[in-house]
């Protein structure tokens, strides 16, 4: 499949990469983040586009260094990654690993870097699927590779093809990421690829005990499996094809001496086998201190290995035999779900999802703002600008900014007679900028009239359409004679006939409560908070205004004050007031979706 042709214009976007941090007694191993396949791309013919490739800046950490043979993230150089590019979703019969084979992520100087640069494709259509192992092993070896690799033209998941060494001195950890399927631009954080990495294998670690003093002559586990193919699939991957046995020796550094009766198990060795024991035996010889001839001793693998679990198993050695202890080893964490996390959003907080700070257009559709949250409950706002056509290519236009999800707990609208349905409530949006002027709340005949609107005095709650409905009402029911109109509520007035125009399958733009606006100015704009969810910055990318530093009108009453004044709030310094509903502010209108 050809790859020219035009590319999508990408600003730049900064990478992040945290470290390690703990949960449920687990270890979280932070992620190999691969800001890949990133930049402005092809131009027609004749054109001149300068190309904005992301550089590869990671920086990894691990609170703990385990045993050397083990992967962390301090450890590890070099990943191989394969991808598949298809039009549409990824296809188990005919797709290939046509993108990417076995491309080599190595780490220089702390940083991950990888060569030829890559893009993502401009046809909406197409998609990458990404697969990924570690540690690196280079295809083009012709001898001694493991793993060995389906074919770069082989259909289907990508294949791995390991084997277990007969020595513990060549026994080394393998991961293999959850595939990330189906992946454009604009369904990734920021163009940002990062993989969930699991341990592959099982680690098996045997420590000894001993009621006489003894030296191990050898240790080995006998009757496991040699050779097993790992397949990715939608969900992850497992083993399978497993082929003959081998007998797994450890290495021992001469003969380890074992004292009577120690307090303290001595270890032994560390194997990494496939998660599935067959009928392993545990073989071990020793000599009893003093005396000249070995004894060997056998017993059967006490427990089934499981994927990503680790198993710590102590040998005791008795004048009449050998018994085992077999302990779940929680280093590794629970099924290597979470030994090595990623650097990926957590549901909620992915570029698909809906979330503030996203941008929401003329044609009712929204889209990533790039604000995420991570599995280590750190937070990061990605530059992610507007894209102003829609996934038929029908232009569109921002219209506001999504500054809460879901229906508000104090908003007891049903939203009659608007583009809601049922007044189910998905967020509530923004205007990019002012109603242009200031504004009086009441103004009739040049002086208050004191109207008793039914309107909500609680400067609390998120009743803002609520009021709205209650001065129409009022105005509806209003005598003839007193000429009552909407104009006569001008901040109302200039929020309901704001342009551009709301989209149709919204409430229409109204005036705010002074609970929601409360909440823009803390979401927004209160620079105490250690996220501001990309509200403000994307006004301005959007090429809408900030709040000035002045009082915003919103459509609450003040209780006690005889219908005389009225909430106003200076968004963006954090300061609620009230004053009489003849002064004049601002007013910026938002809606509810």
């Amino acid at each position: 499949m050809s790859l020219s042709g035009h590319y999508g214009t990408i600003e730049k976007r900064k990478l992040k990469m945290n470290g390690t941090s703990m949960m449920n007694g687990m270890k979280f191993f932070s992620v190999i983040a691969l800001s890949l396949l990133f930049a402005a791309g092809c131009a027609p013919e004749g054109d001149e586009v300068e190309s904005l490739p992301v550089p590869l800046t990671f920086s990894t950490s691990v609170s703990a260094q385990t045993r050397a043979e083990e992967i962390t993230t301090d450890n590890l150089t070099a990943v191989g990654i394969f991808a598949s590019l298809t039009q549409g979703g990824f296809n188990a019969i005919t797709a290939t690993p046509n993108f990417m084979y076995n491309q080599k992520l190595e780490k220089s100087g702390g940083a991950w870097t990888y060569s030829p640069m890559k893009y993502w494709p401009g046809n909406k259509k197409d998609c990458v699927s990404f697969f990924a192992y570690a540690p690196y092993v280079d295809e083009k070896v012709t001898s001694g590779r493991n793993p060995t690799f389906s074919g770069s033209t082989a259909k289907g998941y990508p294949t791995l093809t390991y084997s277990v060494s007969n020595s513990t001195k060549d026994h080394k950890d393998l991961l293999a990421s959850v595939p990330l399927l189906d992946r454009t631009y604009e369904n990734t954080a920021g163009g940002r690829i990062g993989f969930t990495m699991k341990h592959a294998l099982s680690r098996v670690k045997i420590s000894i005990k001993s009621e006489m003093a003894i030296k191990i002559v050898t240790l080995g586990i006998i009757n496991v499996p040699m050779t097993a193919t790992l397949t990715f699939n939608d969900s992850g991957f497992s083993w399978g094809k497993y082929t003959n046995t081998t007998s797994c020796m450890a290495t021992l550094s001469g003969s380890v001496s074992v004292p009577a009766n120690a307090a303290q198990a001595k270890d032994l060795a560390t194997y990494f086998l496939f998660p599935n024991k067959a009928s392993a035996i545990i073989s071990l010889t020793y000599r009893q201190e003093g005396e000249s001839s070995n004894v060997s001793r056998q017993t059967d693998f006490p427990t089934d290995l499981v994927q990503g679990e680790g198993m710590s198993i102590q040998l005791n050695v008795k004048k009449g035999g050998l018994s085992v202890t077999a302990t779940a080893d929680t280093e590794w964490g629970n099924g290597g779900e979470q030994a090595v996390v990623s650097d990926v959003a957590i549901p909620g907080y992915r570029a698909d999802d809906l979330k503030i700070g996203d941008y929401y257009y003329s044609d009712g559709t929204t889209s990533d703002g790039g604000y995420r949250k991570y599995y280590d409950g750190t937070t990061e706002l990605l530059e992610v600008m507007p894209v102003l056509t829609n996934a038929s290519g029908i232009s569109r236009t921002v219209v506001g900014i999504v500054f809460h999800v879901g229906k508000h707990e104090t908003d007891t609208d049903s939203y009659p007679n608007t583009g809601i349905r049922n007044g189910s409530v998905r967020g509530y949006v923004l205007a990019l900028k002012d109603a242009p002027g200031m504004y009086l709340w009441e103004d009739k005949g040049g002086s208050l009239q004191f109207p008793v609107t039914g309107i909500s005095d609680n400067e609390s709650d998120w009743q803002g359409f609520y009021n709205l409905q209650q001065t129409e009402r009022f105005i509806a029911d209003a005598p003839y004679w007193q000429y009552w109109e909407m104009s006569h509520f001008p901040a109302f007035y200039a929020c309901q006939n704001y342009t551009p125009a709301a989209p149709a399958m919204s409430s229409g733009w109204f005036l705010p409560s002074q609970g929601q606006l409360k909440a823009i100015s803390e979401i927004a704009y209160t620079q105490s908070l250690t996220n501001q969810a990309n509200i403000a910055p994307n006004i301005l990318r959007a090429g809408g205004e900030d709040y000035f530093d002045g009082y915003y009108w919103s459509s609450s009453d003040v209780p006690e004050a005889n219908h005389s004044l009225a909430y106003y709030y200076n968004v963006y310094a954090a300061q609620p007031k009230n004053g009489f509903r003849d002064e004049s502010h601002y007013v910026r209108p938002i809606l509810a979706f």
